[in-house]
């Protein structure tokens, strides 16, 4: 445990002046500063603080235009998925028709040679919601069947001749 002259010791150590010469290369007088030692302890301390909050500071915008870049990359991959599943539904369209037409006159007759390439944002949209429904319907199901599976015995309970006497 202290006691109290070990206290009184410590604050005049903490205290206690430091001089701080700085000299000039010139013929001018030298600046002397005298600043306690808990001072420039204080000092050394906060800038130690100040320089980590910097680096943590420096790390964060690092790691912000990391997920910037990650951002504009997965963006330019769904405006390429955009584009790709918009000309598969239109080729899906297409196909539909000319396979209804029966003579080669007719398929000739109502190919569509303009293509608009237009992102439909709304038509995405819907068919993502259906195929999500339509994943979790079949999700449903398999669980249903994994359950009557289960449920389901899979043999005679006893082996041997059954019996009504």
């Amino acid at each position: 445990m202290l006691n109290i002259h070990t206290i009184k010791r410590l604050f005049k150590k903490a205290f206690t002046p430091i001089t701080i010469m700085l000299v000039p290369h010139s013929k001018t007088r030298p600046l002397n500063f005298k600043v306690p030692f808990i001072g420039i302890f204080t000092s050394i301390i906060l800038w130690c603080f100040g320089t980590v909050y910097i680096f943590s500071i420096a790390v964060d915008t690092f790691e912000y235009y990391k997920m910037k870049e990650k951002l504009n990359y997965y963006s330019q991959e769904f405006l390429e998925l955009n584009t790709t599943i918009s000309a598969l539904k239109k080729a899906e369209n297409e196909f539909k028709k000319l396979f209804s037409l029966g003579s080669r006159e007719k398929v000739l007759e109502n190919i569509d040679a303009s293509d608009s390439g237009s992102i439909d944002m709304e038509n995405l949209k819907f068919e993502i919601k259906k195929t999500t429904e339509t994943i979790s319907e079949i999700k449903d199901y398999l669980r249903v069947q994994h359950d009557i599976y289960f449920a389901t015995p899979k043999g005679l309970p006893v082996r041997g001749d059954i019996s009504s006497c």
